[in-house]
């Protein structure tokens, strides 16, 4: 039971909290996983950048 809330929805209400609990999980999960690769990308990127700069440098 989530803190101040007296009661748990039951019946039809419980479905679609739940249902729409899901979904939101779903799309904030899906969001993560965009997030999380938009930043390895960017990450890989810049190092792959740095190496290149440095071989330059070096020769």
């Amino acid at each position: 039971m989530a803190i101040g809330y007296p009661h748990e929805p039951t019946g039809r209400r419980a479905g679609r909290r739940t249902a729409a609990g899901v979904a939101m999980t779903s799309t904030l999960l899906a969001e993560a996983r965009r997030d999380a690769h938009l930043v390895a990308v960017v990450l890989l990127t810049a190092i792959g950048t740095a190496l290149v700069v440095l071989a330059h440098s070096l020769s």
